[in-house]
Order: structure tokens, then C-alpha cells, then sequence
């Protein structure tokens, strides 16, 4: 009896540590208690390998080189790198944030931090300021990963000395998918972004897109002063392609260049705001289309400072569009090929119409539009010896292009008047009049020589008077 009593307090008294026994990482045969214990033995270019579903926070130092391989395993944790890791699935990485800075996952300035073929789950947090994914100052590269974001409020935030690749993917998020202070580039993969603000925001640095699927709700890309935005290629379904926040604040040139994409937008494709200004959109090729009843191009801005829209290439087919809202466009390179191919512009319900700003500028140097009348003011630089010519379509719609052939018969429709404008408006085949409509303009010359004529008339009529008295005296005298 009492060697049985001793036995059970022996197993009882061993309990925790055979539970405590079960590890939950190994490298190569060698298995561990925790994680972090792995990570800090670890050598150059080891893999860890989970062994179960895992909740815990790690850091990896500056001299680490190594993987962390989930093994189809979820794994929720606070993870702070300065080395150079590998986070691989199969697997889930739920992040969670702690502590005072609400960030799950922070990519130091020496990090290079690398995520593969990997689920993750939404941002576990009790913060209810702005929450971060991702909070990256070194090297951060995405690919195969598939994002199922319903709540989070930034998922990658990638500061003045980051640099983020994403390759490939299924992202859907209704929080801020990315902001960039310094260099992103997406090569290709899915997106999409269900939330009523902006989803990727370009503040100060340079953002490529090279290729992929965007869906948005709102505009996809707002910009801030100083940043530069390129798309090359992709297919796009959203509200806005570009949308200027406020770029009001700075005084750096910001730029947004496509080269290429589908976009189908169901508003204004490219836009300024109210506040933007130094802001240069250039349209070299692609296709934007859109059934919207706003400017298809908007420059709403009313600053003294300069935005401008550069098209010049590929086509704007917008027919139910209002028009182009402007204070800057130049449509068209200005080199020594004049075409009327490229760049295609359908507002075929609308116009151009400037802004608010007074003087603008209207730069036509190749390309056709479709528009439902003359441009409104005449006042467009055009190549030297080319003029805007108009060929009537015969359904309430004009092709405007350039030649350098005036022909007589060329169709000039008048230019409708603005019940906003006190003065008239002049057109090629309207006569200059007076201010007083029923009072035409007489040319000074032509005055002098009818004047001229009447006095003549009436020294003539004084003569023959004169000889006629003159002879009637002399009948009575006989």
C-alpha cells in the first residue's frame, strides 16, 4: 500500500512537467518547448518547423538568417524583426497587437521580412485608434498571400525607408490596404477593397503598379504632394483611378503616370481635388471607359498653383460624359508628327469647360474628339499651321481634329451662348457687331466716300437751280 501511494504522488508530483513536455517547434531533430527558444538558437539559414497551433509574441535579432515554416498550423503573434526571415505555409498567421503601439507586426530598418503561400486572418486587436498589419521601416515582400481583412484600419504601413514587393495574391480588406512614405511595387495579384474612403494612399514616395486586378468602391489611389504614381499595366474596376487629397500641402511636383490598363470607372477617372495643386496626370496609353454623367477628367481645384492633364495616347471612351473640366490639357505631343489617330477622346454628350482658376490652357497637338459642339473658347494652341477642324456627324455631334488644309466648305456650327456672358460670342461665320445688336459697324472709309457723294449732289441740284431762274428771266424778257 504504501509503495502504491508513493507512486501516485510520484506521477502526480511529474504531471506538469509531462505536459509541459509537448514542444511546439523543432529545427532539423532538434525539438523545442517554445518558440522563441527555436528562433534564438537557430543558425545561419536554419527552418524552424511548428509543430502546433501557437499564440505568442517573437523577436528575431539582427544577426538571425532563418525561416519559420507554419506546417498548416495557425499561428497568432506579435512579431518584431530586425533580421532576415521567412514566414512559409502552408499555414495562418493571425496577428495580434499589444502593448502602447498598435502593431502586430514591425519591420525593423535592418529587417528583411518575407511572407509565402499564406493565409491571414484579421487584425486581433482592442485598439480603437488606427491599427497596423504591418508596420514597415526595412524590406517586405508578399507573395502567394491571401488576405481576408473585414475590420482592420491600415494593413501594410511602410515608412520613409521601407520598401514592400507584392507578388501575386488575393487581398480583400475594408481598411486602408496600403499607405507609402517611400517605395512600393505590386507585380500582379487581386485586390479587392469594400470600405468608403481610400484604399491605397501614395503620401511622399514612389508606387508602382506593374500589373493586376483591382476592385474598388471608391477611388483606389489618393496621392499627397511630392509622391510619384505609376501604373503600367492591370485591369481596374473602380470609382476613381487617382484622386488628389490633399495635396495642397508642399511644394513638390507630384505626378501620376499610366502607361497602360483597362480602367472601367463609373465616375470621374482622374481627378483633382479641391485642394491639389503641382500635379501632373499623364495619360500615355490604355482605356478608360465609363457610362458616368460627370467630367470624365476633373481639375475642381482652386488654387493659384498649376495642375495639368497630359493624354497623350490610348483612349477616353466616356459618350455620356459631361465633358472635361480643365484648367490645364494638353492632348497630344508636340513633336513633328501631327495624327489624328492617337489619343481618341468620345465625350459625345459633353464639352470642354474650364475651371475656376481665370486663364487656362487648351494645348491640341494630335489625336480626334467626339464632342456635341465646338469647343467653347478659341483661344487653343495648336502645331504651326494646323487648325481645329469640325466634321459634322449629322447626329447632334462633332469630330474635331487638326488640319492644315482650310476648306471653304468646312463646317463651322456657331458656338451656343452662355446666358452667364453679357458680351457675344464671335465665331468664324458670325459678324462682329456692335454692342447694340440692330446697329452694324460701319467701316470708317466707306463713310467718308458716302458723304463725299452727297455733298456732290447737293452743289449739282444748287447749279441747275441757278441756270434754271436764270433762263426763266430771260423767257419773260422776251
Amino acid at each position: 500500500m504504501r509503495r502504491v501511494i508513493l507512486t501516485v504522488l510520484t506521477i502526480l508530483f511529474l504531471y506538469p512537467s509531462i505536459v509541459n513536455a509537448e514542444n511546439v517547434a523543432k529545427i532539423k531533430e532538434q525539438e523545442y518547448e517554445t518558440l522563441q527558444e527555436a528562433i534564438d538558437e537557430a543558425v545561419e539559414n536554419d527552418e524552424i518547423l511548428l509543430l502546433s497551433d501557437e499564440a505568442t509574441s517573437i523577436k528575431v535579432s539582427e544577426d538571425k538568417n532563418i525561416s519559420l515554416n507554419l506546417n498548416s498550423h495557425s499561428f497568432n503573434s506579435n512579431i518584431n524583426n530586425s533580421g532576415k526571415l521567412e514566414i512559409k505555409g502552408p499555414g495562418k498567421l493571425i496577428a495580434t497587437t499589444t502593448g502602447d503601439f498598435p502593431v502586430s507586426i514591425n519591420n525593423q530598418e535592418s529587417g528583411e521580412l518575407s511572407l509565402n503561400n499564406l493565409n491571414i486572418d484579421d487584425l486581433n486587436t482592442e485598439h480603437i485608434e488606427a491599427n497596423y498589419y504591418f508596420y514597415n521601416s526595412g524590406k517586405l515582400s508578399l507573395e502567394e498571400v491571401t488576405l481576408n481583412g473585414e475590420s482592420m484600419s491600415y494593413f501594410i504601413l511602410n515608412i520613409k525607408t521601407g520598401e514592400v514587393t507584392i507578388k501575386n495574391g488575393n487581398y480583400t480588406t475594408q481598411g486602408v490596404f496600403l499607405e507609402n512614405r517611400n517605395l512600393v511595387t505590386i507585380e500582379d495579384g487581386t485586390y479587392n477593397f469594400n470600405m468608403n474612403t481610400f484604399h491605397i494612399r501614395n503620401t511622399s514616395g514612389t508606387f508602382t503598379i506593374n500589373n493586376g486586378n483591382f476592385t474598388s468602391n471608391t477611388a483606389l489611389i489618393d496621392f499627397e504632394t511630392g509622391s510619384s504614381t505609376i501604373i503600367n499595366n492591370g485591369v481596374f474596376n473602380v470609382k476613381n483611378i487617382v484622386n488628389s487629397f490633399a495635396s495642397l500641402f508642399g511644394e513638390n511636383k507630384t505626378t501620376i503616370e499610366i502607361n497602360n490598363g483597362t480602367f472601367n470607372t463609373i465616375d470621374s477617372a482622374l481627378l483633382f481635388g479641391v485642394l491639389a495643386k503641382n500635379v501632373d496626370i499623364i495619360f500615355n496609353n490604355g482605356t478608360i471607359t465609363s457610362n458616368t454623367k460627370a467630367y470624365i477628367l476633373s481639375d475642381a481645384s482652386n488654387t493659384k498653383d498649376n495642375n495639368h492633364f497630359y493624354i497623350n495616347g490610348g483612349v477616353i471612351d466616356a459618350k455620356n460624359s459631361e465633358g472635361i473640366l480643365f484648367n490645364n490639357i494638353t492632348i497630344g505631343k508636340n513633336d513633328d508628327n501631327v495624327t489624328s489617330e492617337s489619343p481618341l477622346i468620345y465625350i459625345n454628350s459633353g464639352n470642354f469647360k474650364y475651371g475656376y482658376r481665370e486663364g487656362y490652357n487648351l494645348n491640341f497637338y494630335d489625336g480626334k474628339i467626339i464632342l456635341n459642339n465646338i469647343i467653347e473658347d478659341t483661344n487653343i494652341t495648336t502645331p504651326q499651321g494646323y487648325y481645329v477642324k469640325y466634321d459634322d456627324n449629322q447626329d447632334n455631334t462633332y469630330t474635331a481634329y487638326l488640319s492644315n488644309v482650310l476648306e471653304n466648305n468646312d463646317p463651322k456650327p456657331e458656338t451656343p451662348v452662355d446666358p452667364g456672358k453679357t458680351e457675344d460670342i464671335i465665331t468664324e461665320n458670325k459678324p462682329q457687331t456692335s454692342p447694340n445688336a440692330d446697329k452694324t459697324v460701319e467701316n470708317p472709309q466707306t463713310g467718308f466716300y458716302s458723304i463725299v457723294g452727297i455733298i456732290g449732289i447737293i452743289v449739282l441740284i444748287t447749279i441747275i437751280g441757278k441756270l434754271y431762274y436764270r433762263n426763266k428771266d430771260k423767257i419773260y424778257k422776251i
